[in-house]
């Protein structure tokens, strides 16, 4: 969930840009970026936008993607990067312009 829907706010198209940022962290990990021993916890880190790039997967991640998450997963929806900003980020036209590179396994 993302902080907006934690503290009661409403939902819109900016929510699904941070369900995005959580699926790319996972997809790129393994893990879900906010963790925590229980789900208070957790809702906790959300709300604070506490997670890091620790991971040791990251170190092979390109600054782009990274970019991409934190815009994507940034706290409040002002800010958060829309649908169209997402799909224009550098990110994405770095993916599109090596497409034909095979990827790393990892």
């Amino acid at each position: 969930m993302s902080p907006e829907i934690i503290e009661g706010r409403s939902y819109d198209e900016k929510t699904d840009i941070w369900s995005c940022g959580v699926i790319t962290y996972l997809l790129m990990t393994g893990q879900t970026p906010f963790n925590g021993k229980n789900e208070i916890e957790i809702q906790n880190n959300i709300i604070t936008c506490n997670y890091g790039f620790e991971h040791p997967i990251f170190i092979k991640i390109s600054d782009e993607a990274k970019d991409f998450i934190e815009r994507a997963l940034e706290q409040t929806t002002e800010r958060r990067i829309n649908a169209d900003e997402a799909l224009n980020h550098p990110w994405f036209n770095e993916l599109n312009q090596n497409k034909r590179k095979k990827l790393d396994p990892e």
